[in-house]
């Protein structure tokens, strides 16, 4: 499987916040209410960079429809 550079950088930015919620449920560790705060304005960038338009140029000049110059 391949993902875009786009998909690869949300996902991984999402990897934080979920290991926080992981050791919340799983450790019963407490978050501050900044850490929580943090966690959420993550959660609703990496939402919003994917709510670009289609095809627009991202960036790092990576494109859906223009073909990769590797």
């Amino acid at each position: 499987m391949h993902a875009s550079p786009v998909v690869f950088s949300v996902l991984m930015s999402l990897a934080p916040p979920a290991a926080a919620l992981a050791g919340l449920l799983v450790l019963g560790q407490a978050l501050t209410h900044i850490q929580w705060l943090a966690m959420v304005l993550v959660v609703l960038a990496c939402g919003g960079s994917g709510s670009g338009a289609p095809g627009a140029v991202r960036a790092g000049g990576w494109s859906p429809t223009r073909p990769s110059a590797h």
